[in-house]
């Protein structure tokens, strides 16, 4: 039996596939994106429409209202994931396809992270850097906070890591002297 993570991966590189084919892969992404603000302002109602112990003239009315907006290769699609019951995976779906369409597109994206809250400016200028050491067109980089690396900046992406941070200078500086 498939995980949810590859039944995940499987429609988000299908639908991928289907966007980039009909040339309507930026609608289709602001669709995704648009319905990732929904699931994240109002999870009740996303829960709704893959709770079988909701009646399912209930589920049926909240889907129909949720996918009214949406283009046809959108809408099609969810119809597909709700016929098959797989809408409680909707949210992994969104970001696998986002994901894909990322990759293909260039952009990387990754945490920054902190030991006090950056300025956008500041942000920018780290996202330009790591652009450069991650072969990216673009990185965007959420940033968190974390007190404990004392000062500079770390960023995840993938498999990277790129470590400035002061901590992890000031342990090296530790191994080098008990080392010597």
């Amino acid at each position: 039996m498939a995980s949810k993570f590859e039944v995940a991966k499987k429609y988000a590189r299908s639908l991928f596939d289907v966007a980039l084919e009909q040339n309507a892969l930026d609608s289709v992404t602001q669709d995704l994106l648009a319905l990732q603000q929904i699931a994240e302002s109002a999870p009740e109602a996303i829960g709704y429409i893959s709770e079988s112990s909701v009646a399912f003239e209930i589920r049926n009315e909240l889907f129909g209202t949720l996918i009214q907006n949406f283009s046809g290769i959108t809408a099609n699609f969810l119809k597909l994931v709700n016929d098959n019951n797989r809408f409680e995976f909707i949210d992994l779906i969104v970001k696998e396809f986002i994901n894909i369409s990322n990759k293909h597109n260039g952009v990387a994206s990754g945490v920054l992270i902190t030991a006090i809250e950056p300025n956008p400016g500041q942000v920018e200028k780290i996202e330009a850097a790591a652009s450069k050491l991650l072969n990216a067109k673009k990185v965007e980089l959420k940033s968190v906070v974390d007190p404990s690396i004392i000062g500079g900046v770390i960023v995840r992406s993938d498999d990277n890591v790129i470590d400035g941070s002061i901590r992890t200078q000031l342990q090296n500086i530790k191994k080098t002297i008990l080392t010597k």
